[in-house]
Parts: C-alpha cells; sequence; structure tokens
C-alpha cells in the first residue's frame, strides 16, 4: 500500500495499547516495544515476560500486566514504569526447566 509506513518490530504483535501520544506494542511471546506516533521506536524490543501477556492496562505511566502458562500452571502480573527502560525477563525455556525459581525470579526486572 503505497504511503502506509511500515515498521519491522522483530516480533509478531498481539495488542496495541495507548500511551500519551505514543504506542505500546505486546508481543505473542510476551515482547514489548513502544514506538511514537510516527512508529519510530522509542525502545527496542525488550521481552520482560516469559509467555504471551493475557492481559494489559496503562494507568499513569505504568503498564499493568499479566502472563500465565498453562502447561505448568504459572502466572504473575507486574507493573512495569513506562518511563524507565524495560529490560529483559526470564526465558519460558528456564522458568519451565527450573523448580528453583523464587516468585521474585518470575517477574520482570525493574516491576513493582
Amino acid at each position: 500500500m503505497e504511503g502506509v509506513k511500515k515498521t519491522d518490530l522483530g516480533f509478531a504483535p498481539s495488542k496495541v495499547l495507548n500511551w500519551k501520544e505514543n504506542i505500546v506494542v505486546l508481543g505473542v511471546d510476551g515482547e514489548i516495544a513502544i514506538l511514537d506516533s510516527t512508529l519510530e521506536q522509542i525502545q527496542p524490543k525488550v521481552t520482560p515476560f516469559p509467555c504471551k501477556i493475557t492481559h494489559a492496562c496503562i494507568v499513569d505511566d505504568q503498564l499493568i500486566a499479566t502472563w500465565l502458562d498453562y502447561d505448568i500452571l504459572i502466572g504473575r502480573m507486574a507493573s512495569l514504569p513506562l518511563t524507565q527502560h524495560l529490560s529483559d525477563g526470564p526465558l519460558k525455556s528456564e522458568v519451565r526447566k527450573s523448580t528453583t525459581f523464587s516468585a521474585t525470579d518470575l517477574h520482570p526486572h525493574g516491576n513493582s
């Protein structure tokens, strides 16, 4: 389509949320990217969640999200500050292999 801007996120999006004049894109495997109004990435893709984000909303400047892994019956909820740099969390394979993860190890880094 002519005149339509394409942005390569590096992942398949599953949900898009508005945040101020920006766009928060959630991916099918727990990825997050933040874009400005021209669809340029403000922050590169990160994967703070080991699984698909099942529910999410933005309150003030916080992304509040949950993830669930139905196969191993683990899920968590976290609040991530969108005004700070987001970082990667545990991989799905690490969560599935290890039974020694503490509750805090399963949460994304920098969450509250």
